[in-house]
């Protein structure tokens, strides 16, 4: 019998043990005990807190599952040491690799724990864990698939106390900081950057602006940049006083080692032009300030200044940032904003010596702000042109040098104040001309860039005229880069307006066939417009319009429904007179051939146009031949015309065509009735001048026995030696007319009655009857 008081005989007594292995602690999680499940998660947690070693040795061990287990514990104090043992663990990549690969058991039921009944320690190790597993964009993912976002936010705006309410406990530091820098990760995503504006997560994040804690202040700092970002965020912020906040937390020096971070988040404000406009109107007037105290942003170009480069470099981004909307341009521009960017371009002093950070930041300023013209003018003003110029070869950053070329180019881009200032700059056009050896597809776009800005302006368009630029032109062309290739072809259009800079381009080899590779093979729409524009530029040059004709330029105008390569392709034909008689059939009273005009004979629009050269290697064959008019390698066509120079006289009337038309056809053959035409051979003797020169190019002076076509170009070449207005116009079945304006619209025949005028109602009676023209005329 016990003892009276005694314990009965299956009580168990309890023991104090020591557990020194963490595999015996990882078994002790499953313990029923709540007490001993507890204090097993609590020492796993200072194990794993010891190093990433002991963190990959408990996921080995395989801590994850029962840990994971415990988050659902009826004990509240159970599941906040699981939370606590889970958020050390995915401190570790390693661990949160394993959570996934697992399937991601945790993120669900740590969830739970961030609700408002969880409790305050299983906030805090709940919103740990979610801070550490976002750091990965997979783990962000799923903690947005799990509700993360909403419940982070309503935990947030539950800690944080009314602003209002000086009786107000603070916030827990630990929950603040692992909330917001959870939520600082979540926000990279577009809808959770909306449901922290939906949530009321933005006035909360504000609020911590004013933490004794600076950890808390920069990771609110930090959340509100990212959410900013949205713009209903944005006009959150506006709305409830975040901008002017933001600007007093800027001028305080308490918080100037976060005054970099606000300076970024004010960037990302401020690039909304209804932000801007709310923080730049001038305050009331007082007697020290009888024009109204200044805006609130103004304090923004003191930062400018600040005494550390850090501080000066995000000013200065912010600036960039604000510059991208005209309206902010227009009121940075009243406030000056150029000549505080100006000053931070380059330093003389030694004992300051340029910051290659705060340099960079101020060049990407300039080419923000250089977007307007007039802020442009203003930085040019303010000395920016000179400095860059210095900057392109400053050996301390890289950078630098190319960023600078950018912002050269903008800056000089229709201002002329500014062109001037580069030309003069000393070596600045050398400077220029130096980009083109460069490799670098920036440098090139901008060495493009900036020769055009000079050539458009009157002033400076001379400086560039003793500078070879066509090889610099040609590589860019070449680049493989689109924005640089269509740089190099506007600065192509505005250089190729000058005849001299035409003459350059027209003995530099291969430039045309840079030119055209772009109209063929190019995808990018810019590109091909701004060839487009260069090749009717250059087609103002007869030998420029000839050799792109003869490299195959025709074909892809000729097939475009492009204005501007219509308007090229009209250009090229219009100067290259062998190409528009073979594509038009048409050459008209202006259309004045010379020596050198070949007629290959009528082409579809879409053939590829051969020049003459490469039609006299090819071997001969039983096409048609090609007809060559030259008064210098044809003497007998040289003589011709003499002769008849000195019969026709000053004679430009009727009776000097009628003579013409008669002699062309004598020397051709003679008159050919109509009903003799099938009978009148011509092409054995054509055939025989082809074998007697090796070639299909046929000189029309050798032509002793013609048909239409033939007696037509002669006409119309004599003609203009002769400065007769005249009109050669292509038929069906190798048939051609000239056409004569007098008071009325005439065929002169010099077929079937030379010298006879046949009176025309209309030229498409040419072309588009299906018989002979005289035959019609004969018939009516």
């Amino acid at each position: 019998m016990p003892k009276k008081g005694a314990a009965p005989d299956d009580a168990f007594q309890q023991v104090d043990v020591a557990i020194g292995d963490p595999r015996t602690l990882i078994l002790a999680l499953g313990a029923p005990e709540a007490n001993v499940c507890g204090k097993a998660a609590t020492s796993l947690e200072l194990f794993a807190e010891k190093s990433e070693k002991n963190k990959v040795e408990l996921i080995t061990q395989g801590v994850l599952s029962p840990a994971t287990k415990l988050l659902s514990h009826e004990e509240t104090a159970v599941r906040a040491q699981a939370a606590c043992l889970l958020y050390t663990l995915a401190a570790s990549e390693a661990v949160r690799k394993s959570i996934r690969d697992a399937g991601d058991p945790c993120t669900v039921p740590m969830m739970s724990l961030l609700k408002p009944d969880a409790g305050a320690v299983c906030h805090e190790n709940a919103s740990g864990y979610c801070a550490n597993y976002a750091s990965e964009l997979t783990g962000q993912a799923a903690l947005t698939a799990a509700g993360g976002v909403e419940l982070l936010i309503d935990l947030l705006v539950a800690i944080v106390p009314d602003p209002t309410d000086a009786k107000a406990a603070p916030p827990s530091p630990d929950t603040a900081r692992n909330t917001l820098r959870a939520l600082g990760l979540l926000c990279e995503d577009f809808d959770s950057r909306a449901l922290v504006g939906q949530k009321g997560g933005m006035e909360s994040i504000l609020v911590l602006l004013d933490s004794d804690y600076a950890e808390i202040q920069s990771l609110a700092l930090q959340a509100l940049a990212r959410a900013a970002r949205h713009s209903r965020n944005q006009m959150i912020v506006r709305v409830c006083g975040g901008l002017e906040k933001l600007l007093l937390f800027i001028a305080n020096p308490e918080y100037q080692r976060a005054h970099a971070q606000a300076l970024e988040v004010l960037g990302v404000l401020l690039a909304d032009p209804v932000n801007m406009a709310s923080v730049s109107e001038r305050g009331p007037a007082d007697k020290q300030n009888p024009n109204g105290t200044d805006a609130p942003v103004a304090a923004l170009l003191g930062f400018v200044h600040a005494t550390d480069n850090r501080t000066r470099e995000h000013a200065l981004r912010c600036i960039q940032r604000a510059s991208g909307h005209a309206a902010n341009r227009r009121l940075l521009r009243d406030l000056g904003a150029e000549k505080a960017i100006a000053a931070r371009l380059w330093s003389d002093d030694p004992k300051q010596p340029l910051n290659p950070r705060v340099a960079l930041a101020a060049v990407d300023a300039t080419t923000a702000l250089a977007e307007g013209v007039s802020n442009s003018a203003q930085l040019g003003g303010e000395g920016a042109v000179s400095k860059l110029v210095k900057l392109l070869t400053w050996a301390d950053s890289p950078e630098c040098n190319v960023a600078a070329t950018v912002a050269l180019a903008q800056i000089t881009r229709d201002v002329q104040e500014n062109c001037v200032l580069l030309a003069a700059a000393d070596p600045g056009l050398a400077k220029v001309m130096n980009l083109f050896a460069s490799d670098n597809p920036i440098c090139l776009c901008s060495a493009a860039r900036l020769v055009r800005n000079l050539c458009v302006q009157p002033k400076t368009a001379g400086a560039l005229a003793e500078l070879q630029l066509c090889a610099g032109l040609d590589k860019c062309l070449r680049s493989g880069d689109n924005a640089t290739q269509a740089a190099a072809g506007d600065a192509l259009t505005v250089l190729c307006e000058g005849s001299t800079f035409r003459q350059q381009f027209a003995d530099h080899a291969g430039s045309c066939d840079a030119l055209k590779a772009l109209l063929d093979h190019s995808e990018a729409v810019d590109v091909r417009q701004n060839a487009y524009r260069a090749v009717r530029a250059c087609a103002d040059s007869a030998a420029l319009a000839q050799t792109l004709c003869a490299i195959g330029a025709l074909h892809p105008l000729g097939t475009s429904t492009n204005a501007f390569a219509r308007v090229a392709y009209t250009q090229l034909l219009t100067q290259h007179l062998p190409a528009k008689y073979a594509f038009t059939g048409d050459l008209g009273l202006g259309d004045i051939t010379t020596n050198g005009f070949f007629d290959p004979g009528a082409m579809a629009a879409h053939t590829e146009f051969v020049g003459l050269e490469a039609l006299r290697q090819a071997p001969v064959n039983t096409r048609r031949e090609v007809l060559e008019v030259n008064t210098e390698t044809d003497s007998s066509l040289a003589t011709f015309i003499e002769k008849l120079r000195e019969t026709v006289g000053d004679d430009k009337g009727m009776n000097a065509v009628r003579t013409i038309a008669k002699a062309v056809a004598e020397r051709m053959g003679g008159a050919v009735a109509l009903a003799d035409m099938d009978s009148f051979r011509y092409a054995l003797a054509i055939s025989q001048l082809k074998m007697d020169t090796g070639s299909n190019i046929v000189p029309l002076g050798q032509v002793s026995r013609g048909t239409y076509y033939h007696r037509a170009l002669l006409f119309k070449f004599v003609a203009d030696r002769l400065g007769i207005a005249s009109r050669l116009i292509r038929g069906e079945y190798g048939r051609a007319y000239n056409v004569i304006y007098t008071t009325e619209i005439h065929v002169a025949d010099v077929m079937h009655e030379p010298g006879r005028f046949c009176a025309l109602q209309d030229l498409e009676e040419l072309t588009t009857l299906p018989h002979n023209f005289f035959t019609f005329v004969r018939a009516n």
